[in-house]
């Protein structure tokens, strides 16, 4: 039994782990997707300096930085994130 009490707690500690992982990069795609629709070039570089995907997507439409830029007419944005090597 204490095996097992042991090996849940574990479980559990990791998944507390990885779910504030995914919190922080759920926040830090957001930012991009949301400077990239806005045209926030220091916000954009911003998220890609603190390390997230510039191909990241949103969980709803799929949609991508660049996408988001082009639609909202941001080209300032878009050359921020082709330049990031963003997946055209």
């Amino acid at each position: 039994f204490p095996r097992t009490l042991a090996a849940s707690v574990l479980v559990f500690c990791l998944m507390a782990a990885a779910s504030t992982s995914l919190t922080a990069q759920g926040t830090a795609v957001r930012a991009l997707l949301t400077a990239a629709r806005t045209g926030d070039v220091a916000g954009l570089r911003g998220a890609l300096a603190s390390g997230v995907d510039v191909n990241a997507t949103d969980a709803t439409f799929l949609q991508t930085a660049l996408i988001r830029a082009a639609m909202f007419g941001q080209v300032e944005a878009a050359r921020v994130l082709l330049a990031a090597r963003a997946d055209v």
